[in-house]
């Protein structure tokens, strides 16, 4: 049974960033904790992209009664926050998390370059 578009983006209602009111954002006090949970939120964007898409195409190839167009618009809407929340750890939590020694210089792995 497929989902309504409010129920894809369920894991997005509750972030797991949420900054200490003490503390402050992360780029304003530079806490790697906080740098971390912001940067952790990237996965709950894509996920929640990707079981949005399944959900649209699965609809349109069942024949769904769903309307092509409000599903589209839901996609875009996804898309474009999880842009935006690349955007934001791009430029608040990368750095911190830089300066702390606590980011990979690459998610590529070795072994996946042709030789």
């Amino acid at each position: 049974m497929a989902r309504s578009p409010r129920a894809t983006s369920a894991a997005l209602k509750k972030p797991a960033f949420a900054p200490d009111p003490k503390s402050g954002a992360p780029f304003v006090n530079e806490a790697p904790r906080a740098a971390r949970l912001l940067a952790d939120e990237k996965p709950a964007f894509r996920d929640a992209e990707t079981a949005a898409t399944r959900l649209h195409f699965g609809g349109l190839r069942a024949g769904g009664a769903d309307p092509v167009e409000a599903s589209t618009i839901h996609l875009d809407l996804l898309r474009d926050m999880k842009l935006i929340n690349s955007h934001i750890v791009a430029a608040a939590a990368y750095p911190i998390l830089e300066r702390a020694g606590k980011l990979l210089a690459s998610r590529i792995a070795t072994d996946a370059l042709p030789d």
